[in-house]
């Protein structure tokens, strides 16, 4: 795989820098630099609180990939000074849907199913995403969907530490406590 042999000769960290870095995503929880190609590394600030995001998303990272991970939810690789290390994906599914030619039905409605397999493997873990959207799956090169960002997510015993857009939140949606019916109506509810 490339993205392995890429990783396996780290060549990239001798000439990466952060301050020359191109930024390709910035959310609540952090920001998201390219490294090349084929590679991005998420940064947090550096405070209490990015100190949590990191934490929770490393963890649930880690616990998602276990057994191999998922085809719909992007890999991460490793921690590399304090940032996590991640394939990179061609653009959000929010970006595509802005483009002037609009992808044909069959495409959308594969990305539909994709998405729901994303949400149904996170679930199966006991894993809330909690800010459900098109911000939130990437497109890669070959034009399948993936699911990304997980600082805010929520896990047994945990709140959630995001929430989902305006539009996307179920009216029985508490804040913080994410539900499988509060996941399907944001699915349902982005475009």
């Amino acid at each position: 795989m490339i993205i392995q042999n890429i990783l396996d000769r780290d060549y990239w960290k001798d000439s990466f820098s952060f301050y020359d870095a191109q930024s390709i995503g910035r959310g609540s929880s952090g920001t998201v630099f390219a490294v090349n190609q084929n590679l991005a590394i998420k940064t947090f600030s550096e405070d209490a609180e990015g100190q949590l995001d990191f934490d929770r998303e490393r963890s649930i990272y880690e616990d998602l990939q276990k057994y191999g991970g998922s085809p719909f939810v992007i890999k991460f690789l490793e921690v590399w000074e304090d940032g996590l290390v991640l394939e990179r994906l061609k653009c959000s599914l929010r970006s595509r849907l802005r483009e002037k030619s609009q992808p044909p039905l069959h495409v959308r409605l594969r990305w539909l199913v994709q998405a729901c397999n994303a949400l149904e493997f996170i679930h199966d873990r006991g894993i809330m995403h909690g800010d459900v959207g098109c911000h939130n799956f990437l497109v890669d090169k070959r034009g399948a969907l993936k699911l990304c960002d997980f600082a805010g997510s929520k896990r047994e015993g945990e709140t959630a530490r995001i929430c989902y857009e305006t539009r996307g939140q179920h009216p029985d949606y508490r804040v913080g406590q994410p539900t499988i019916k509060t996941e399907i109506f944001a699915l349902v509810s982005f475009g």
